[in-house]
């Protein structure tokens, strides 16, 4: 049954000591249509069966639905505004409403209800007086529940919190997810999945140093912020890419995706166009479907692709030379550590004033780039396309990204830089080396053999023998 609170009770009370009859502020039990239908189908009413009883089975579906549809404010109001001020008995409440509303975002129209303005209808626990505004508008339930994630909330609540947050961006609500981000959860989010490292560092105590007990919270704490960091991240493909590092060839890329890298916090699209510009601030690319140069490249992509020709190297091999004649053409390995594609970039921060800048607009680019590219316009063309980025921020692979194809049958690295249009049977030694698979940041990009070498016999016995500390295994081993 829904939740009822205090108010409620009483109210019960007070119906039995005047009329008899219990009053509910919510029909959590029998309606009147229910037992009319017992008694005339001779059993309780089932949706759809029974004559008359049926009718009174759906009439109290109805109800239930009537009563779903208010339950929403009713657990919001038992969440506070300000998680900081509780203590004991009130954060136990709180505690149970989130759940409450974690159990009810199953339900598509009560994800909707949490980014809508609550209104309030009742005061919070422990409020000695009613306000005169019975309905006057708050913040959304999603924006209160990000706010109990703060710095300073009982740890209890703020597991709560993440929990409900969890539900209501789960099963990719991309709303509930985007407006989630613009509130700024992803920054208390990843704070508290770094709580239990931390918590680690201090020898196994909280931050009050209560001990051993404190251990296990620290640890549910990350583990349900980490979670919560998921199911948010997944819902729509910015933030999926940023998480994962990677986008699979059955997410698109979609109208307003904007690519942000790993060393950058991920916010909503206006926030990240507030940052400001910097020399070599990392970029934030924006691809919209509303921009003329975007849409003379996927005109073009649709003309040279034919849809016979989809899955298929020459469809392939296609569409990465149109990628590589777009940002400035073919780039030798020996020549790709050398280029700058920062100046360009640098002086369309500026024109726009802002870190976004549109993919489009760019005459020239690297790896990053052109596999962003090569991926929106696979997506718009029917093309099966992934799209995935390297662990390096740094040096001359910073940002390298590539594209996995589908090709005649087999998965395949596409080139867009070296040779454009050639494909690379994934797992081998060139795709290996066009993806610097274990490479070093700062590594030369010039080696010609495999990328990824076992050390020699001798050198893993001297390499061995100096972390061992042991003077005479390494004079033996030179």
């Amino acid at each position: 049954p829904p939740l009822r609170d205090n108010a409620s009770a009483d109210a019960d009370d007070d119906g039995k000591a005047e009329g008899g009859a219990e009053a509910e502020a919510w029909p959590d039990k029998e309606t009147k249509d229910d037992k009319d239908g017992k008694a005339k189908g001779g059993k309780p009413a089932k949706s759809g069966k029974g004559g008359k009883g049926g009718k009174a089975g759906k009439a109290g579906a109805e109800a239930a639905e009537a009563t779903e549809a208010e339950a929403p404010p009713l657990v919001r109001s038992w969440i506070p505004a300000d998680g900081a001020e509780l203590n004991g008995d009130d954060v136990a409440i709180a505690e149970a409403a989130l759940g409450a509303l974690a159990l009810l975002c199953i339900h598509k129209e009560m994800r909707e209800k949490m980014r809508e303005p609550f209104s309030a209808r009742a005061p919070p626990p422990g409020d000695a007086e009613e306000t005169d505004d019975a309905t006057s508008e708050t913040g959304s339930t999603l924006a209160t529940v990000v706010s109990l994630l703060e710095r300073g909330v009982p740890s209890k609540l703020q597991r709560a919190a993440a929990s409900a947050l969890a539900a209501a961006c789960h099963n990719g609500d991309k709303a509930s997810a985007s407006e989630a981000v613009a509130l700024g959860a992803v920054t208390h989010l990843q704070r508290l999945a770094r709580t239990e490292r931390a918590g680690r560092a201090s020898g196994g105590g909280d931050r009050t140093g209560t001990g051993g007990a404190a251990v296990e919270g620290v640890s549910e704490s990350s583990a349900i912020a980490r979670a919560a960091l998921v199911d948010i991240c997944r819902a729509f493909p910015s933030g999926q890419l940023w998480y994962t590092g990677e986008l699979p060839m059955t997410l698109p890329t979609g109208d307003d995706f904007y690519a942000v890298t790993s060393d950058v916090p991920l916010s909503d699209l206006r926030a990240l166009a507030e940052l400001p510009v910097t020399p070599n601030a990392p970029t934030v690319l924006l691809v919209r479907d509303a921009d003329a140069e975007f849409n003379a490249l996927v005109e073009q992509a649709r003309t040279a692709l034919s849809p016979a020709a989809l899955g298929t190297g020459s469809a392939v091999s296609a569409l990465a030379k149109l990628v590589s004649d777009a940002m400035g053409g073919v780039i030798g390995y020996d020549e790709y550590e050398k280029m700058d594609f920062a100046p360009e970039a640098q002086a369309l921060m500026e024109q726009h004033g802002s870190r976004v800048i549109p993919l489009a607009q760019l005459r020239t680019g690297g790896a990053r780039e052109r596999a962003l590219l090569f991926k929106a316009l696979a997506d718009r063309c029917g093309l099966l396309a992934t799209l995935a980025t390297g662990r390096n921020v740094r040096g001359a692979h910073a940002y390298h990204s590539w594209n996995v194809v589908a090709s005649d049958g087999e998965l395949a690295v596409v080139d867009l830089l070296h040779t454009p249009g050639a494909t690379f049977k994934l797992g081998s030694d060139q795709a290996r080396r066009y993806q610097r698979i274990d490479e070093f940041a700062f590594s030369s990009l010039c080696s010609e053999g495999p990328v990824f070498e076992m050390p020699s016999k001798e050198y893993r016995a001297r390499v061995r023998a100096h972390l061992l500390g042991d003077q005479r295994s390494i004079a033996a081993a030179m």
